[in-house]
């Protein structure tokens, strides 16, 4: 089980956290985008 009294999984949580976050690459697959270069 993921957080204490949490439904969601370890799993499940990690894979929201990828998809809600712009520096991994999952966020930006996971709205058919492409991840724009960091030209910094």
């Amino acid at each position: 089980m993921g957080l204490k009294g949490s439904d969601y999984s370890q799993d499940e949580l990690d894979n929201h956290s990828r998809n809600m976050n712009p520096d991994d690459d999952q966020y930006w697959a996971s709205r058919g985008l492409e991840r724009p270069d960091d030209d910094d």
